[in-house]
């Protein structure tokens, strides 16, 4: 579930981030052109870009980050299981 979320939020990145650029792009054209009425437009259109880039990256740093502390907690359950399987084995021995 978790690698499903970090792969869409990965192809998202670049997708966000030309369309940012598209619409900056375009913004600067309109504005040059004098459609001031349409440099509005793009204008905020590039601004609810930019905050779902921002996001995008803020989510992705967080699922990275789950991911890290849930192979962190792996190796010490394991260690923990290993350890008690060895007094169950020293007890028998006894």
């Amino acid at each position: 579930m978790l690698r499903s979320v970090i792969t869409a939020l990965v192809l998202a990145l670049p997708v966000l981030l030309v369309v940012f650029a598209v619409l900056m792009a375009a913004f600067g054209l309109s504005t040059a052109v004098g459609d001031a009425a349409a440099a509005r437009v793009l204008w905020w259109g590039g601004m609810g870009c930019l905050i779902l880039l921002t996001s995008d990256l803020i989510l992705l740093i967080a699922a990275i980050g789950a991911v890290v502390v849930g192979i962190m907690d792996r190796p010490a359950i394991e260690s923990s299981r290993v350890s008690s399987e060895r007094s169950e084995r020293d007890e028998h021995r006894s």
